[in-house]
Order: C-alpha cells, then sequence, then structure tokens
C-alpha cells in the first residue's frame, strides 16, 4: 500500500512541476553589501572588512482550481547552499499553507519587531547577547497564515530537529516544535499594531521549553516611530536558564531618504539565580539614494548572561553599504 501512494504521489508532483513549468514564471532577484566592523579591543585582530551577496530565484503558478503555488529560494555567499527558501500554496480565502526552509514562520517573525534604522540593538555582539527574545529554530516546518477580522495568524509545527533537509531526507532528532502568533494593526488608530506570540518545544526526557513574547508599536505621520515588546522564557530543564525581557526603541524619519534609531534590551536573569541585569544599547542610521543604502550601528553590551564582568562586556561598529537589483 505505501508503494502505490509512493507512486501516486511522485506522479501528482510530475504533474504539478509540468505544469509550473508551462505557465508559472520565474523571477531573480539580488543584493550585495559591504560592510566593516570595528569589534571592541579584546576581538579587534581579525580583518575588518568583510561582503555578502544573495540571490533569490521566485517563481508562482496559478492551478486549475483557482489556487496559486509559489516558491522562492535564497541562495548565499558562494553558493554555499540554500540560505532559505518555502514553497506555499495560497488557497484564497481558506489562508496558506507553506513548507518552511528557514525564512521565517511562528515566533521568528516576531522575536524583535521594535522600530530601528538598520539593526537591533545586539546584533553583531557576542552570542550571549542574543538571549532575551525569540531564538527558535521554525526551518523544516509547516506555516499556516490567514487574516480573521483583521487578525493576521501564523501558525507553526514542526517535527523533530531543524536542520534544511532535501528531497526524501529527514531531520534530526529533537522534540516537536509549535508555535502561534497573533498580530493586528486594525485597531481604530492609524499606525498602532499590537501582536502576540507564543512557542513550545517538546524536550523530550527534560521537558517542555516554552516562549511567550507580546509587543506594541506605533508609527506617528510625522516620521517618528516608538515600540515596545516583553519576553518570557521557561526552562522546563534547568530553572538556571530562565528568562525574562523588554525591548523598547524609538526611530525618527528625518526625510524620506533618512533614518535614525536608538534601541535598547534589558534581561533579567533572577528567575535563574543570577542577580545582574544584561543590557544592549544600539544607536543606528541609514541614508538611501536610489538602489544603494548607507548604514550604520554602533552596539554595547554589559552582563552578558546576567554576570557583570569588564571580560563579558562587548560592543561593536558596524558601517556597511548595499546594493539591490
Amino acid at each position: 500500500m505505501n508503494n502505490f501512494k509512493k507512486v501516486g504521489l511522485t506522479a501528482l508532483a510530475g504533474s504539478l512541476a509540468i505544469s509550473a513549468a508551462h505557465a508559472g514564471e520565474l523571477s531573480v532577484s539580488g543584493s550585495m553589501v559591504a560592510t566593516y566592523n570595528k569589534l571592541d579591543t579584546k576581538e579587534s585582530t581579525a580583518n575588518p572588512m568583510g561582503m555578502k551577496s544573495n540571490l533569490t530565484f521566485s517563481g508562482s503558478s496559478e492551478l486549475d482550481n483557482g489556487m496559486t503555488a509559489s516558491i522562492f529560494h535564497t541562495s548565499s555567499d558562494k553558493f554555499a547552499g540554500q540560505y532559505s527558501g518555502k514553497i506555499t500554496l495560497d488557497m484564497n480565502e481558506a489562508g496558506t499553507i507553506a513548507l518552511d526552509q528557514g525564512s521565517g514562520g511562528g515566533m521568528q517573525d516576531i522575536d524583535d519587531v521594535t522600530p530601528k534604522a538598520y539593526e537591533e540593538s545586539w546584533d553583531n555582539l557576542d552570542a550571549g547577547y542574543k538571549a532575551g527574545k525569540a531564538d527558535t529554530n521554525a526551518s523544516g516546518g509547516l506555516v499556516y497564515t490567514n487574516s480573521f477580522s483583521g487578525v493576521d495568524v501564523n501558525v507553526l509545527f514542526r517535527k523533530g530537529g531543524s536542520a534544511t533537509n532535501s528531497d526524501g531526507s529527514t531531520g534530526g532528532d529533537g522534540g516537536a516544535h509549535q508555535a502561534v502568533t497573533l498580530q493586528s494593526s486594525s485597531l481604530g488608530v492609524d499606525g498602532l499594531k499590537v501582536g502576540i506570540g507564543f512557542s513550545k518545544e517538546d524536550g523530550y526526557a527534560d521537558g517542555d521549553d516554552e516562549e511567550s513574547t507580546a509587543y506594541v508599536t506605533y508609527a506617528s505621520p510625522t516620521g517618528l516611530s516608538l515600540g515596545y515588546q516583553i519576553y518570557d522564557y521557561d526552562d522546563s530543564a534547568s530553572a538556571n536558564s530562565d528568562e525574562d525581557s523588554n525591548m523598547y526603541s524609538v526611530a525618527y524619519s528625518v526625510n524620506d531618504d533618512l533614518s535614525i534609531s536608538y534601541g535598547v534590551k534589558s534581561v533579567d536573569f533572577s528567575a535563574s539565580g543570577k542577580g545582574d541585569t544584561m543590557k544592549t544599547t544600539g544607536l543606528g542610521a541609514a541614508y538611501s539614494s536610489g538602489g544603494i543604502t548607507l548604514s550604520i550601528q554602533k552596539n554595547e553590551g554589559e552582563c552578558a548572561g546576567g554576570t557583570c564582568t569588564t571580560a563579558v562586556e562587548d560592543e561593536n561598529l558596524e558601517v556597511a553599504v548595499s546594493f539591490a537589483f
């Protein structure tokens, strides 16, 4: 019976591929960025210059039943492999369902939505400063999205590990991951948006890890944007890993080309038995002209992991020039 099912599904996939090749469209877009990163004095021995390039292939095809199948695939840096990708079936009013390979979904979409000109306050700092935000990997999961009465719903389910899988392969051993987010900007106030999210990672023997977040942002007609977000992480296996954080930022569009921002993230590890509060601050600016964008970000961090010592203090200055084509 299983063999007959496999043959049938393979034939169906082949017919869809032929249909898409005949009636669909494929486009290519890309971006490239050159960066200069100045680390703190403890880490400043490496070459500060770097570059990155992305090529994205996207295509879609309308099926006979009125639904639309689409795909995108992004390759990064010397075509070393798939950076992200997604196969999506748009079922019109019934919503969309997608197989996601690293492009987002679930809590990843709202890990830090506070407004910014360029990057978050923790970007490019040491790994410990990424605590205090949603960090579960949704790659390899099924994502369902729809909108109900002005509320955007995103539901993610992934079984096993989070590695990106090729055709016919399976993910690594690990617990299942489920997540749901609700977001809405239909609140009667122009520019106001709120959202909440919850996720659970089944950890087999060591129990379930749970994350939750909520945010509010406001973009005024004057160009001023404000945002505030809270996050909670509960590690059932180890109370010493629990986290509670607050993120807030302000951004201002000086004109259509120039924007600036200032952001803060503070993480409380008191539930983990650590008395110090970790803090990151970031000042950013971005200027665009045509297809060229110049961006600057200065980030600083202290008390990584809830322990304040000079050894864990960190800072980073990034200057980036990016091009889109």
